[in-house]
């Protein structure tokens, strides 16, 4: 399952949901920490936004709940 967001650089992201390992709030933005993509990717949308769209895809991916976190509490916790 694919999720599409727009970096602050203006680039246009497909990511699939398996791949973001980490969600950070940074301010009214988000930052996604993607596997295989060093560092981090600020997006230019609330992270109330990603949220929503990590939180309507993750009943539908395989096992995803349980790889991707948010903060520090696991997205199972706050996204099910």
């Amino acid at each position: 399952m694919f999720i599409h967001f727009v970096s602050r650089q203006g680039r246009n992201l497909l990511v699939n949901i398996e791949d973001i390992t980490f969600v950070l709030q940074k301010g009214v933005f988000c930052e996604l920490y993607i596997r295989g993509v060093e560092g981090s990717v600020i997006v230019d949308e609330e992270f109330s936004a990603v949220y929503r769209k990590i939180k309507e895809i993750s009943p539908r991916a395989n096992n995803t709940s349980e790889n991707i976190s948010e903060g520090s509490e696991r997205a199972s916790e706050c996204c099910d």
